[in-house]
């Protein structure tokens, strides 16, 4: 009931066009004005019909002279003239209540409703209309004064009984009281508004000085270690060229020739992470349907001749109908990463070796684990292997940015990355992902027809 007496009075005070193009401040002060008019209009209808009941019947020329001057007010509001029909609401009133105060006892309480005007006048205007809100303001005052210090009469003088002052003092004290309740809580509401967007900001600078922190951290040992590992095969190839132009031994030359490639896979590989590292930083996420296990098999099918990969056997414990909606080109960098990890890393002092990849579904996310049997990492690694630059084994052969993007892919994703892991035993690397199906069902209303083990 309360929301379609909300939604008439809107309707009433703006034009249909008006109600979604204005801002939220513009829209609450032609609100307020509009609940002012549509206030000032019926006070004085029933002012008119209060004045008819007790037998006063000369009053009504002036009563519906006022009501036709705040009618037009409303319209001007209407009709976007915001600051015409505020000055005339306000002007109005100042002027109406002085022409009724000259024929009324002070006792009646007639200029409460200076108060209410010059109140009012500061909220519809606003602190950049103060000097529009101070013109009416001092109008009520100077009204006021005039009313209690010049005797003067505008409308003839009427004997009013008790009866008739107390019940305009009633009347007058609770009119003027809802019009200062609607001016304050338009105050109010817009304080409040100022104070959450405020509160958002502050929220949002801190979260952004904490990223810039972090941007210029990772920047300033990115630099450093990007230049040094980029130099590095470099620095390594210019002196197997030397000793290639000096060797005349065959096989020798093989064996640097072989030992540059093998740097200039390197620095392909370093190359590769950067350009990885830059893309997820730079690219939105495009979010697509993606079959699970074909994303996988085709990852892995990619890196069929990666060094290692022979050694390792592949399980996947994947439905085919498993399918969600996320970046695929994201989706592939960090499952490439963690299998050729798997290929890296294996033990060559076990007999078989394995990386077992399977999928689960709890609280609406897709959980994806990577486990294997490989070298594992030192306990006291742990905590630092998504750090940018770390490496995990003394002998790792990698750039240090692999983990540490497959992090940043992951938080791009809106998911998570943890990991497990043992020195011998091997690693355990589970991928947490917001479940959202290909039809943009979410893992709680998912379909019976996505089975899962």
């Amino acid at each position: 009931m309360s929301r379609t007496f909300a939604n008439l009075v809107k309707a009433i005070i703006f034009r249909k066009e008006d109600q979604y193009n204005l801002s939220y401040t513009q829209h609450k002060r032609i609100l307020l004005t509009g609940q002012l008019c549509l206030i000032s209009f019926f006070v004085v209808i029933l002012y008119a019909l209060f004045d008819y009941t007790f037998g006063i019947d000369y009053t009504w020329p002036y009563q519906l002279s006022c009501a036709a001057i705040i009618a037009l007010g409303w319209y001007l509001n209407r009709i976007g003239h915001h600051t015409v029909a505020s000055l005339m609401l306000g002007i109005g009133i100042n002027l109406t209540v002085m022409i009724f105060s000259s024929l009324e006892q002070v006792s009646t309480g007639l200029y409460m409703f200076y108060i209410t005007t010059a109140v009012g006048a500061y909220a519809v205007f606003g602190y950049e209309g103060r000097n529009k809100a101070l013109l009416i303001a001092v109008m009520s005052i100077a009204c006021f004064l005039i009313m209690v210090f010049v005797p003067f009469d505008i409308l003839p003088r009427h004997s009013y009984t008790e009866t008739y002052i107390a019940a305009n003092l009633i009347f007058n004290f609770l009119v003027s009281l809802i019009a200062c309740v609607t001016i304050i809580h338009f105050m109010l509401a817009i304080h409040q508004r100022s104070e959450s967007i405020l509160v958002d900001n502050e929220k949002k600078l801190v979260v952004q000085n904490q990223e810039l922190i972090k941007i210029n951290s990772e920047l300033d040992k990115f630099v450093y270690s990007t230049s040094h590992d980029l130099r590095a095969p470099l620095s390594s190839v210019r002196g197997l060229i030397q000793l290639v132009e000096r060797e005349t031994d065959l096989d020798e030359i093989k064996l640097y020739v072989s030992l540059m490639k093998n740097r200039v896979d390197s620095l392909d590989k370093f190359i590769t992470d950067i350009s990885d590292y830059s893309r997820n930083s730079r690219m939105e996420v495009v979010r697509t349907p993606v079959q699970v296990k074909e994303c996988i098999g085709s990852v892995i099918e990619s890196l069929q001749f990666y060094p290692g990969s022979e050694r390792v056997r592949m399980n996947l414990n994947i439905p085919e109908e498993l399918s969600i909606v996320s970046d695929p080109m994201r989706l592939q960098l960090v499952i490439g990463n963690l299998v050729s990890n798997a290929f890296k890393y294996y033990d060559p002092g076990k007999k078989e070796h394995y990386l077992n990849i399977s999928a689960s579904v709890h609280d609406s996310a897709l959980d994806l684990t990577f486990s294997d049997n490989g070298i594992g990492i030192v306990s006291e690694r742990l905590p630092r292997v998504f750090d940018m630059f770390f490496q995990a084994h003394e002998k790792s052969i990698g750039s240090g940015l692999g983990l540490y993007i497959v992090k940043e892919t992951m938080e791009k994703l809106g998911g998570t990355i943890h990991v497990q892991s043992s020195e011998g035993k091997g690693s355990v690397f589970t991928l947490s992902l917001p479940l959202v199906t290909a039809s943009g069902v979410s893992g709680d209303e998912q379909s019976p027809s996505m089975p899962l083990p």
